[in-house]
């Protein structure tokens, strides 16, 4: 008696979008001196966002003295809520976002 296997196999294949400075989206709230939530949406020259849950694949850092103290999903939409807390009085503090894999594309957004 022979047997036959029926066997499938799947691929999956995602291609993240390369950041665009011009088209992503960034905002600063600053409730108090020292501390900004700045709500980043990454988007790609079309105007294609990143989407959201990946956060994972994005660095935040804050360049001068400071500290990004936490990253969230916004919406649900691709937006990314950033909490930096950072000293003022050290001169002038900038968030700094890019891919993994691309530290030359760099975005950034000063801090009041």
């Amino acid at each position: 008696m022979s047997r036959c296997i029926e066997r499938e196999a799947t691929q999956t294949v995602v291609v993240d979008v390369k950041l665009d400075a011009s088209a992503t989206l960034m905002k600063v709230n600053s409730p108090q001196t020292g501390m900004a939530h700045v709500l980043v949406t990454p988007k790609d020259a079309n105007k294609t966002p990143l989407g959201p849950g990946r956060a994972d694949i994005l660095h935040f850092s804050v360049r001068g003295k400071g500290k990004v103290q936490a990253v969230r999903d916004l919406d649900g939409k691709g937006t990314y809520d950033v909490l930096v807390n950072y000293d003022a009085n050290f001169g002038r503090a900038a968030l700094q976002v890019f891919q993994f894999g691309r530290p030359n594309d760099i975005i950034e957004v000063k801090l009041p």
